[in-house]
Formats: structure tokens, sequence, C-alpha cells
């Protein structure tokens, strides 16, 4: 049987001495509320009693509050105060220090939380223990808008008034934003416009002063604008690699204090790990489904892929032999042949439809797959295409010619597996190949 009690006299024993207190039932529904607290927030009463707590607490925060606040009632007492941010009614935000207290089975379980302003004991405690779980980026297994996604809450949860965006370079020199909020239209497009060898100025400035060291004695992490609502972070791997680049938009204008700049060295530095990280597992991703000399599909990715498709009836293959190949290699040398099949590779790649895949099986076989046709006509439409333009070097000068090919197409049957189809294809190949070579032949 539940106890009777009074909740604004059990709110009055807790709100002395702090900024204000909140008691919650043991469905962590708001039952009495400090005015201050309202007041803070811009709720009125009737707004927050019977609400959820966990409903006012900022999105980003709400599984480490949930988690604290389902731990603290199961135990008698209180546990250490936390760092949480809270939204406000205007949806604004702010960061308070937070102590959850169990008042135990005499108050039916129930929960009080009191609010003050947070505490350098609490903050720096709140810093080291995300920069700890912060770090476990480098080992788990997310992918890198997620880990970006990460940091910048990181960043935005210990410095107030800040809004952070990520811009980073693909190995093609592409650009990608990330961000938790909406950027300026003209920030975006210069973004979206930016490349490494063509940067904003003033990204260019911070990169100027990564490079130069100073920035590593004092935690001066980046550059500040001129007004002052604006810090730049380069992003740039231990060999000078242009990564990418950080924008901090803050609210203030004054200089950012030394623990504003310890978060956004520590920001730096977490992301230029992970990037790394990342590129690096990226290559070896690459270099485990592609071929190294081609850059093409291998064969292992290639039957992956056509394996996760339920149903291969529908598709097309082609499966592409070069003639007389090893006539490349032992006159003209092995150096000419490797080129020679990387220029063809090429040429298949740019004769095939956005959806193919080309891929490289060994040696000088390859393999074109249409994930949907509408009819053999179409596989050997492209095959006649394929065939007719295949131009490589035969030698390390200029001179190019037509490289003959055999080409065996077919369209899967329904319920034909990956390898059924690639050996079926490749009979049909040898057929054209013992037909005397550079034709189409298809079933």
């Amino acid at each position: 049987m539940s106890t009777i009690f009074d909740w604004a006299d059990t709110l009055a024993e807790y709100d002395a001495e702090c900024l204000g207190a909140v008691v919650l039932d043991r469905e962590f529904r708001i039952r009495a509320v400090s005015d201050s607290v309202l007041q803070r927030g811009g709720y009125s009463k009737d707004q927050v009693i019977g609400m959820s707590a966990l409903d006012v607490v900022h999105p980003d925060d709400l599984a480490r509050a949930a988690e604290v606040i389902a731990e603290v009632a199961m135990i008698d007492g209180g546990r250490a105060p936390g760092m949480y941010r809270l939204m406000f009614a205007d949806d604004g935000w702010a960061t308070f220090e937070l102590q959850a207290v169990n008042l135990g089975d005499s108050y039916d379980g129930a929960l009080v939380m009191r609010f003050d302003e947070v505490s350098p004991e609490v903050r720096s405690r709140a810093f080291a223990e995300d920069v700890i779980d912060i770090t476990q980026l480098l080992v788990e297994t997310c992918s890198t808008a997620e880990s970006i996604g990460r940091i910048i809450d990181f960043a935005e949860r210990h410095v107030d008034g800040i809004s952070v965006a990520v811009t980073t370079f693909a190995p093609d020199g592409s650009t990608s934003t990330i961000s938790r909020r909406d950027l300026p239209a003209e920030m975006l497009e210069s973004n979206r416009a930016s490349h490494p060898l063509s940067l904003p100025t003033e990204v260019r400035e911070a990169f100027d002063l990564q490079r130069s060291g100073p920035w590593r004695a004092n935690n001066r992490a980046g550059i500040l604008s001129h007004d002052g609502c604006c810090v730049v972070i380069a992003l740039a791997d231990d060999a000078g690699k242009t990564l990418g680049y950080v924008q901090v938009l803050r609210s203030a204008t004054a200089e950012p204090e030394e623990s504003e700049w310890l978060v956004y060295a520590s920001l730096s530095q977490i992301l230029r790990a992970v990037l790394v990280r990342h590129g690096l597992d990226n290559m070896l991703r690459f270099a485990a489904d592609h071929d190294s000399l081609t850059g093409l599909m291998n064969r292992r990715r290639l039957l992956e892929l056509m394996g996760d498709n339920p149903e291969l009836g529908g598709s097309g293959l082609l499966m592409i032999d070069l003639d007389k190949f090893s006539w490349i290699n032992n006159t003209l040398g092995h150096a000419a042949g490797d080129t020679a099949l990387i220029s063809a590779g090429q040429c298949m790649l740019a004769a095939s439809p956005a959806e193919a895949i080309v891929a490289r099986l060994g040696g000088d076989e390859f393999v074109i797959w249409v994930p949907k046709i509408d009819a053999l006509d179409d596989v050997n439409r492209l095959a006649e295409l394929v065939r007719s333009e295949l131009v490589v070097p035969i030698d390390n000068g200029d001179r190019r010619r037509l490289v003959r090919c055999s080409i065996g197409a077919v369209a899967i049957r329904a319920g034909e597996t990956a390898e059924q189809a690639i050996n079926r294809a490749d009979q049909i190949m040898y057929e054209a190949k013992r037909s005397g070579g550079d034709r189409v032949m298809s079933a």
C-alpha cells in the first residue's frame, strides 16, 4: 500500500542551498517542483506536474539520465552529482549539476532531483569521463558519420552555446559536412565548394597554425574569427594530409577560456585519430574486396554481392576473356600486360551502366553483372559494346590498338546461383573462343 505524504513538504526539505529541486514518484513523474526551477525553464506548474522527468532532458543526454535515474531508484540514498543538459519551454537548453536522491520506502520510493550550477569539480569529472568514453570510438565498429556525430555531441555538451560542423574529404576530394543543427546558408555553400587544394581563407589560416605547432603548448587548437563567433580547426594526419576541418559557431564573442580551448583540443585530436582509423579501415576493406592491379571488384566480393540477392533471375552476366593476351606478356613484357589489363577494366567500366558491377576474376578474365535486365537482348547489346570498345595500350608509348575478346553472355535463370551462372557463362565464353574469338555468344 502506498504511503501518503505531502509532495510540497518533501520538496521544501530539499530545495534549500541549491537552485531548486523536483520531486518524482516511483514512475519518475514530476509531483512537485520549485518555483525557481519553473522560472529558469520558462514552464508553468500546470505544464510540468505529471510530466515524466525525462521529457525535459536534452535528447543527447537522455540515455545517460535514464540510466542514472533507474540506478538511483534501486538504492537508498543518492549518488554523486552529474552534469546534464535540460530543455527549456522555448526549446532552448542549459547545463546543470543534478543530484538524484532516493527517499526510500517511507516515501513510497519517491526521488528528489536537486538542481545547481555546475561546479568545477563536477565539470572536470564529467569531462574526464566523456573523454574516456569518446576514445572508445577508436576500437568500436560504427560508421564514420556516427563517430563524428558522437564527437560533436561531446564538444557541445562541454561548451554551452556552440554548434559544431565537421567537414571531411573523401579520397576523391569530395566533401561531406556533418552538424547537429542548421548551418548558415553561406557556410554550407562554402563547405560544398571546398576541396583539399582549394580551402576557404579561414580554413587555410587554421592549417597554417596547425602546421606551425605552437597551439600544442597552450591548447589553442584553432583560430578565432575577428568577431569571436567562430573557431576553425584544421584536421590533418601526421604526414600532413588534409582530412577536413571543424567550424565551431559560438554564441559568445569573448576570447574562449582555457577550459573551452581544452575541449576544442580534445575534439580535434579525437577527430584526427578517428578519421585516420576509418581511413585505414576503408583501405583495408577496399583491399579485401578489390583486385590489387585493376582496382575492380574481386571474385570473392562479387560472389558475396550476388549471394546477397535473394533472386538472381532477371539479371544478366558477361564472362569476358581477352584473346591472345599471352602474346602481350610474352612479346612486350609483363608491365605492358599489366597496363593492358588496367586499361581493359577501365573500358569495361566506361561501357557498363551505372548499376553494373565489373569484376576481375583473375588472369585476363573479367565479369560484368547487371542486377536488372528486361531480356537477353540487353545483355547482348552490352556485350557487343564492350567487345567493340576494348581499346588498350600495347606498349609503353602512345600506340593503342583494339584488343580482341571473347564474351559469354547469359540471362540468369530463376533459382540459378551465382556460381552456376558464372560457370554457364564461362562455358559459353570458351565456345566463343574456340570459334575463333572476337565474338559474343549467349544463352
